[in-house]
């Protein structure tokens, strides 16, 4: 009897592993008209008939490699975005024609090498999946039909049939059936991975080993700091010889005067201490004789630079001599380091900041993350889907927690989330949602059941807090542990299940360029 793999427990703490290339309905940007008239298209019958990769019982053809490839890079695109230009990367030419930066191969090269990567990992696990008998459940195999269904929607509502829509996203070889086939095999291998890590069971006592062979992951410290630089005066084009030589004279006269500013600031012996002098040299030195207004016309902000000295969260985890100085464990609190750089002409002070947790390690300075982490759902009402209004989004949010209320459970919560596009985190951390969230889950108050509309930049937020999660340091350890024997025991998959690559069936796939209406072979 074959096994099935079952719903992912909600309350699993794993880390899904590599198969980042399913499921995902993307919303990268097909020019308009580009799907509003039908035009002829290669059917791709060569590539759907020839093999690029393949194991004893599976392959995938040159067809499916397409779509993971412009998976690959739709992804890449999307997440990016107008940053593209600025890494070289022009998404209406082909990538074969564009030489990544470093010289180090074409764009074409990069995305090729993550595309059969990924289908490499597919078809290992998909062979390790067929060998314990495990396939999927009626429930995930709907679950794709769902992601069919809205590709049809989208084929639908550009007057395209869905075949010819799916050739437009992913490459004119690409039809329902290829489309299919990627994500069941991507399901099924993206499960068995989670079937992996389920095994993995660790206890406190392993992730003190963890934590006392690999400190250097783990410990931090906070500093307060600030740069005095001496900047190079502006000369024209045509300056003689004689005023460069002035004015380099007269910047080494101001590095060696800012040194012993830097000394001053060194010798303070506490945080407020720190604060007031930079804060004082800013107003008195730097920008001597700028009144408000004239610091607010210079978009200056004095109090806004003096906060931004204090550097929270420094990891000894690279070699240098401030590391090795701000994690000896003979640190106490308060003490400076000066660090000097002469080919810029600059001068830092750094001030180690107390451990808030000094309990813990009992060390003065260096600390690991012990708070823990929040369990939650969110439901979205950004204000770029309502007009660009904030108090639009914000009354949709207010209704929604309304309806909440009238049945304050978690159950309901759920049901409201999966109506609403919400999104449940569990063992989550800092910063997976934007300040005002962070700030709203780690308040001292917090309490299980607790739900609020939160209002950020973006829009705003209805937030249900089901409680606290792992200690962050020990989440950190375990995923760790995880992360390192999933490593083995897929590398043993690797050898037991061996993959064969065509290059010439690799060398067929087809493919796109964004921001055009056609796609090139």
């Amino acid at each position: 009897m074959s096994k099935k793999f079952g719903k992912k427990d909600e309350k699993q703490k794993t880390v899904r592993k590599v198969i980042g290339i399913i499921a995902a309905v993307l919303a990268v940007a097909i020019v308009a008209g580009v799907l509003i008239i039908y035009n002829i298209y290669d059917s791709g019958l060569i590539q759907k008939n020839t093999t690029a990769l393949e194991t004893e019982n599976y392959k995938i053809s040159s067809a499916m490699l397409t779509y993971y490839y412009n998976s690959t890079y739709q992804n890449f695109a999307s997440s990016y975005g107008s940053a593209l230009s600025s890494m070289g990367l022009d998404t209406t030419k082909s990538l074969k024609d564009q030489q990544m930066s470093g010289g180090d191969g074409t764009w074409y090269d990069y995305f090729m090498s993550s595309a059969k990567s990924n289908a490499q990992q597919v078809l290992v696990l998909c062979e390790a999946a067929r060998a314990e008998g495990f396939e999927l459940t009626d429930e995930q195999l709907d679950e794709i039909d769902e992601i069919v269904d809205t590709m049809k929607t989208n084929a639908k509502s550009n007057n395209v049939s869905l075949d010819f829509y799916l050739s437009r996203v992913y490459g004119n070889c690409v039809d329902e059936k290829v489309f299919r086939k990627c994500l069941e095999l991507s399901e099924l291998a993206a499960h068995y991975s989670e079937h992996m890590t389920e095994q993995y069971k660790y206890e406190e006592s392993d992730w003190d080993a963890y934590y006392s062979e690999n400190t250097s992951e783990f410990l931090k410290v906070d500093w307060l700091t600030y740069t005095f630089t001496a900047e190079a005066e502006q000369l024209a084009e045509d300056a003689t010889d004689e005023e460069k030589a002035a004015a380099e004279t007269k910047r080494q006269e101001e590095y060696a005067a800012l040194k012993a500013t830097a000394a001053e600031l060194a010798a303070t012996t506490d945080a407020d201490a720190f604060s007031v002098y930079v804060e004082s040299w800013l107003r008195t030195v730097k920008y001597a004789g700028m009144d408000d207004e004239a610091l607010k016309e210079d978009d200056v902000d004095i109090d806004a630079l003096v906060d931004g000295c204090k550097k929270t969260g420094n990891t000894g985890s690279s070699e240098s001599d401030l590391n090795t100085w701000a994690f000896s464990e003979e640190r106490k609190a308060y003490d400076t380091k000066t660090v000097e750089n002469d080919d810029s002409y600059s001068v830092t002070v750094y001030m180690l900041l107390p451990a808030e947790d000094t309990q813990d390690l009992g060390l003065a300075c260096q600390y690991r993350d012990t708070y823990l982490l929040k369990n939650y759902t969110y439901i979205p009402f950004l204000t770029s889907e309502y007009s660009d209004s904030a108090d639009d989004a914000k009354d949709a949010a207010e209704k929604l927690l309304a309806d909440f209320n009238e049945d304050p459970t978690e159950d309901n919560f759920a049901k409201l989330s999966d109506n609403n596009g919400g999104t449940k985190r569990e063992d989550s951390d800092k910063g997976a949602v934007n300040d005002e969230v962070d700030q709203w889950l780690y308040d001292s108050a917090r309490k299980a059941g607790d739900c609020a509309v939160i209002t950020g930049d973006d829009g705003s937020y209805v937030v249900y807090f089901s409680g606290d999660g792992d200690i962050k340091w020990q989440a950190q350890a375990n995923n760790s542990l995880m992360n390192d024997q999933y490593d083995e025991d897929y590398h043993a998959l690797e050898e037991k299940y061996p993959v064969t690559v065509s290059d010439s069936g690799v060398a067929k796939i087809s493919e796109i360029t964004l921001n055009t209406s056609s796609s090139s072979n």
